[in-house]
């Protein structure tokens, strides 16, 4: 897709200045202008270069000063068991059958093609939750939730949470919830 539009562009810019008659030269360079103007303003505001403006986030500049108690998480969870962790802890433990990127299987994010076939959350054995990664509301009301009555700390270091479920799911999931929504749960009644 990318080719297509950077050939479509040349063209385009081709095509104007053709139809601009002795302004060719001149038309042409305006457009080369707008076109980079327009590259320089989208890479600062939603690229992942230098110039972005969320560069540092995007590629963090430092070393995670936590991998080694992420690494030393990771290792307590068996590695047949089903799983729910955070977004930059999931790909350490893909190997899985069942992995979910919290907060699936609760809440239906990100989950197949249209939401669909959302799996059972009582299936989920494990939390692996990186706290300060948990930014919403509902996903804070939910882990709270399940840590006060399915799930119980195995560990928690500087924000890294090990949980093991110790209680069968509250209430069956009931019907596959809507993309961006939850299944029902007393603590989530006042989010979508």
């Amino acid at each position: 897709m990318l080719c297509g539009t950077a050939v479509a562009t040349v063209e385009a810019i081709g095509w104007i200045s053709r139809r601009a008659g002795r302004a060719f030269a001149v038309t042409r360079n305006a457009m080369v202008l707008v076109v980079l103007v327009c590259a320089i303003i989208s890479t600062r505001l939603w690229g992942a270069s230098p110039l972005a403006a969320d560069y540092d986030s995007i590629w963090p500049l430092r070393s995670d000063s936590r991998a080694e108690l992420k690494t030393a998480a990771i290792a307590m969870v068996p590695s047949d068991a089903s799983l729910s962790t955070a977004y930059n802890i999931a790909p350490h433990v893909t190997h899985r059958e069942k992995v979910y990127e919290f907060p699936v299987p609760w809440c239906n994010i990100n989950w197949g093609v249209n939401g669909e076939n959302l799996d059972d959350p009582g299936q989920v054995q494990w939390l692996l939750i990186d706290r300060t990664l948990v930014g919403s509301p509902r996903d804070q009301a939910l882990l709270d939730d399940l840590l006060h009555g399915e799930f119980s700390i195995v560990s928690e270091q500087n924000g890294i949470v090990v949980a093991h479920r110790v209680q069968p799911a509250a209430e069956p999931p009931g019907p596959n919830p809507a993309p961006g929504h939850c299944y029902p749960r007393p603590s989530l009644r006042n989010y979508p």
